[in-house]
């Protein structure tokens, strides 16, 4: 029983050592910062406390642009509409980085007015990135969630 019991043992662990080590697409470590400096992004979406914020916004705000660069530079950005034709191109300007271990995106403006922080990622893909951060509006705490979309 001892000699059956040590062969089916010894099987399966050949079988198991035998298999080729399997490493699909979704296994590989993703380069985050890539993923985000890749292209524009822009809001499609944000709400505070859960209640839709974005329907309210004025149209020419709807299409403003976050530039994320590879060096950690950031710039936020008309869009096609301006809400003013005398603003500025490039409305707000500073610093960034993302920690992949606590999914935390910090912004650091260091020109211009516009956003600015520390907000969670809650989903980052390739065509979708979204943003959580606490913040106080009128003096009462809430939670902001963006949902942007990359721009080719």
């Amino acid at each position: 029983m001892k000699k059956i019991t040590l062969l089916a043992y010894s099987l399966i662990v050949a079988v198991i050592l035998s298999l080729p080590a399997c490493k699909g697409s979704g296994d590989e470590p993703k380069d985050y910062n890539a993923m985000i400096s890749k292209s524009p992004w822009k809001i499609i979406s944000a709400t505070l406390d859960g209640k839709d914020e974005f329907s309210d916004l004025n149209e020419c705000y709807k299409d403003d642009l976050f530039r994320y660069q590879s060096g950690g530079s950031y710039s936020l950005e008309e869009g096609t509409t301006k809400c003013n034709t005398n603003d500025p191109q490039i409305f707000s300007e500073g610093t960034w980085s993302y920690d992949p271990d606590t999914k935390l995106l910090t912004m650091n403006q260091t020109s211009g007015s516009g956003q600015d922080g520390t907000f969670l990622v809650k989903e980052l893909s390739s065509t979708k990135m979204v943003l959580e951060a606490p913040i106080t509006f009128n003096g009462v705490k809430k939670t902001l969630v963006q949902q942007l979309v990359p721009v080719p």
